[in-house]
C-alpha cells in the first residue's frame, strides 16, 4: 500500500504520514463498522495495484 500511495503522490509524500495512514486503516474500518457503516467489497481505484478501496453506507444500507 506504501508504494502505490507513494508513486500516486509522485514520491512527493510526507512519509511519517503515509505510515500512519497505512498503521491506522484497518481500526479505521472497524470503528466505522461499529458506528453502523455498510461496505461493498474491495476495488482498485486511484493507482492501486490491488483492490483495497471500499464504497460505503452511513445509514446501514448495502451501497449500489
Amino acid at each position: 500500500m506504501l508504494s502505490d500511495l507513494r508513486a500516486v503522490g509522485q514520491h512527493k509524500n510526507d512519509e511519517a504520514l503515509l505510515r500512519v495512514f497505512g498503521a491506522e486503516q484497518h481500526a479505521t474500518y472497524r470503528w466505522l463498522e461499529s458506528l453502523g457503516f455498510v461496505f461493498d467489497p474491495p476495488k482498485v481505484a486511484s493507482g492501486q495495484s490491488v483492490p483495497r478501496t471500499h464504497r460505503a453506507d452511513p445509514h446501514g444500507e448495502q451501497p449500489t
